[in-house]
């Protein structure tokens, strides 16, 4: 297939192919502007498609942003990944995707990997602890790369990041619970040492003052974000008397229907379950789940709409962004109910 090259619009315009390839590749010159748009023009009337391998090699860099995520197999992280690939192609940029196949310590080699490719730009979602974040920091650092951090808060201000309010959204979760009348509420928590776990937790004990409780430190079991982590957590909760459960996220809350099955538990009769993320398959559950809806679409955009105006110097300083939750009430939650004394029958059945 005979593809366009600078050579063709060169001839076609009858201009130096360094003219035609200073424009196109939109370097510094001192070409008129009615020039500047015959080359473009003429560009797009041959359907001309830029070589990116041969402009890297001009420019020592690519139309390309990077982007690391913890685990593409998690639905949460694949919604972001299409949010931002969608929006830096807006951009005129493609996405190179690093799965880090939930190990944080991958992280230097994509970055050494992506920095090799002329990469400049890094969108990072993989959550860690915070000596891990340190470590990453360096290595942004030494590599000379631009970041912006999504779904996690960063404080330090050499970065940029996007995040939902985690804190407030643990608190509509629990207080949600609470006002059904549950007490023995069980939680789900991700790594201890994540901080969007902390900050999660931090709006659990929000919720409980503000109903003058406190949470059963008993009640409390890690789940690793996974579903595997959500099934074992949820035996466990179950096992010591849990009529609620809040999973600090979908995929660990899905693990729990499983738990509550295995234990012959009804949802909601006998369990209620809240989730944190509100991904598609949530709407899809026997009982739909009730959740805390983080905008993981905007969150992709907006991490891609603060990388561009960073590279074109509209951004002094840097900021984080912390987007609102909401609270979506479905079917998988109800009003405590004690139990049935043993021997009697149901209400309701004769």
């Amino acid at each position: 297939m005979w593809r366009v090259t600078i050579r063709d619009i060169a001839a076609e315009t009858q201009l130096s192919t360094t003219a035609v390839s200073l424009v196109l590749n939109d370097q510094p010159n001192s070409i008129p502007e009615p020039t500047r748009r015959r080359i473009r023009e003429t560009a797009r009337r041959l359907d001309y498609v830029p070589n990116q391998v041969a402009r890297a090699l001009v420019t020592q860099e690519i139309n390309a942003i990077g982007l690391l995520l913890p685990n593409i197999s998690n639905v949460f992280f694949a919604c972001l990944a299409k949010s931002v690939e969608q929006e830096a192609r807006h951009y005129g940029y493609q996405t190179l995707l690093c799965d880090l196949d939930g190990s944080p310590e991958n992280q230097r080699s994509c970055l050494q990997m992506l920095c090799q490719s002329n990469v400049k730009s890094v969108i990072l979602a993989s959550a860690q602890s915070q000596s891990q974040c340190e470590a990453l920091f360096s290595a942004i650092e030494s590599y000379g790369l631009t970041a912006v951090f999504a779904d996690q808060q960063i404080d330090d201000l050499r970065f940029d990041s996007v995040s939902v309010d985690n804190r407030a959204g643990a608190r509509l979760a629990v207080e949600h619970l609470l006002g059904l009348g549950h007490r023995r509420i069980g939680y789900i928590l991700g790594p201890r040492d994540y901080a969007d776990s902390r900050q999660r937790l931090e709006g659990v004990l929000d919720a409980c003052r503000a109903y003058g409780t406190v949470p059963d430190e008993a009640l409390m079991a890690g789940g690793g974000y996974s579903f595997e982590g959500g099934v074992a957590a949820g035996e466990t909760l179950i096992a010591r008397g849990a009529t609620a459960i809040f999973a600090f996220n979908d995929m660990m809350a899905y693990g729990v229907w499983e738990a509550a099955k295995t234990a012959g538990r009804r949802i909601p009769e006998e369990l209620s379950v809240v989730g944190f993320d509100d991904l598609f398959f949530s709407r899809c559950m026997p009982e739909p789940l009730t959740t805390v809806y983080q905008p993981v679409e905007e969150i992709g955009r907006r991490a891609v709409q603060v990388m561009m105006s960073t590279l074109r110097g509209q951004r002094p300083v840097h900021e984080q962004i912390i987007l609102e939750p909401k609270l979506i009430v479905r079917s998988s939650t109800a009003a405590y109910r004690a139990p049935e004394p043993s021997g009697a029958a149901p209400a309701g059945r004769n």
